[in-house]
Formats: C-alpha cells, structure tokens, sequence
C-alpha cells in the first residue's frame, strides 16, 4: 500500500492511501476505539458493517463510529485509493460543532453509514482535502477547521433524511444474527442459544456469519465486549466491574485477552483516566 499523502496532529489522523494491488482475500473483521469517515477515489470495493453491504463508487462517504465491526471486500484486479479520516468523538463534542457527531452515533449499528456521491458537492468536499494535504505541518486548529465543512455537508443529508423519514433498512438473515448478538452480547455463553433462537446448527451459523463479517460469531462476540469493557474503564469502571459486566466470568481470561487486544493491561488504562481525572480537576 502507498501512503500519498498523510497529516497527523493530536487524535485526528488524515490519510491518502493507493493499494494497486489488492489482496484477493476480504480484509479481517475490525473495530475502532475512534470515529472514522471513509471518502472513496477509485476502485471496486465493497465495505460489510454490522451486516449490511455498502458497495461503493467514487466520491462516496462511508462513516462508521466507535466499536462498530466493518470488513473491505475488493476486487484485486482494480486498484483501490482512498482518503481516511480518524479522529476521536472528544474532539467535537462539547463545542459549537458537537452537533456534527450525530451521523455518527444516533443511527442503528450499521446501518446508514454511506453517503452517495450524488448527495455530495464533489468539488467543495475534494478542495477541503486538497487544502488540508496542501500543508505538512498542520496545527489541530486547522486540521479541524477543512474537517468541519466536510462534516456539516453529512449532517445536512443526515438531517434532511431524518426529517423526511428515512427508508427501512433491508432485513436479512446476516442482519438478523448481527442484531441479536448485540442485543444480547454480554449474555450469550454458547451458540447453542443462537442455534435455538435461529433453528439452525452451528456450523450454518457460523458459516452465515462469517460470510458477511469474515470473522466467526465468537471473535465478534469477543471484540465486541472488550471494547465495550474498555469504555467502561475509560468512564471510570474498575477493571474487575467493566469485565464482570461485559459478560467475563473470568478475570484471567478478560485481563490476556484485553492486553492483546490493546497492548496494554485494563489496569494501565484505568490509571490513566484517573490520572486525567485529576489533571483536570
């Protein structure tokens, strides 16, 4: 993968990337502790989150919050360029501009998370990215401020489509399983549940669900509460408490599976929020 162009200042992190060579093989399920906006360029991709399939053309916006699971399925025979934006939640929220995360947050997982070319003002929204890589040093002020327009443009579609009513999502089999897992995503401890809930084996449900998120129902399931455990730690939920709620019965197993998910122990990460705590205090 090329890396064309790349600005990074604080938690916002904006990157122009050309893959010419894709691989064959649907990228691994994944989720993100950040916030990212997704603006395609070129190529034959198809984005799965939460169960739903976005395929894309260029110009289009694909936006996914925190912990929500996503996989890139592409074609290796067209090269695959794009511009990648992370950044955190706290960058906006409590500011004039906290409206902005509402695309993002107040919408059912996976669901309504592309923004179609058409809907956008292609020339207006490249021009911001274009001035934004036109600078290597860039300050978190100015970052933010080619960020906003791009962001309001979204919210302005968000709003129009929610004072309009917005379309029911399709409801498929996938959908379905995605849907309940996270409904009782703290309460499952087989798939024996999901078998009797569904009427289907386990090899069915797992071949189902692997298909749509390439990941099997248990490394979902597994990703998915740590990173829910992790935001509890981060609100200032003992260790032992956010593993306990999030469905660990062993403290063990959520301590060896945290640390490799995150690099660092749940107690780490408890430390330094409330060393924040006190900063700001």
């Amino acid at each position: 993968m090329d890396i064309i162009d790349q600005v990074v200042t604080g938690r916002w992190a904006c990157t122009h990337t050309l893959e010419r060579n894709p691989d064959l093989k649907p990228h691994v399920m994944h989720v993100h502790t950040h916030l990212e906006l997704l603006y395609f360029l070129g190529g034959k991709a198809e984005w799965r989150v939460e169960g739903n399939t976005y395929p894309l053309v260029p110009r289009d916006i694909l936006i996914m919050r925190a912990a929500e699971a996503h996989t890139l399925v592409l074609d290796p025979n067209v090269p695959y360029e794009r511009i990648c934006i992370h950044f955190e939640a706290e960058s906006l929220s409590g500011s004039l501009n906290q409206h902005l995360l509402l695309p993002f947050i107040n919408r059912p997982l996976g669901q309504f998370n592309r923004y179609s070319a058409d809907q956008l003002p292609e020339e207006y929204i490249r021009s911001c990215f274009d001035r934004l890589f036109s600078r290597k040093e860039c300050s978190k002020k100015r970052f933010v401020s080619f960020m906003i327009p791009i962001l309001q443009e979204i919210y302005d579609i968000w709003k129009d489509n929610n004072q309009s009513g917005l379309p029911e999502a399709k409801v498929s089999v996938p959908i379905e399983m995605i849907s309940y897992v996270n409904q009782n995503l703290f309460n499952i401890s087989s798939l024996k549940q999901l078998e009797d809930h569904f009427f289907m084996h386990q090899s069915q449900i797992n071949r189902i669900f692997r298909n749509y998120t390439n990941s099997s129902v248990w490394q979902y399931i597994q990703t998915k509460r740590l990173f829910s455990a992790r935001e509890q730690i981060r609100n200032g939920d003992l260790p032992s408490i956010a593993a306990a709620e999030c469905g660990y019965q062993d403290y063990s197993t959520f301590y060896r599976a945290y640390k490799k998910q995150f690099g660092q122990s749940p107690q780490a990460d408890y430390i330094t929020t409330m060393k924040k705590r006190i900063q700001k205090e």
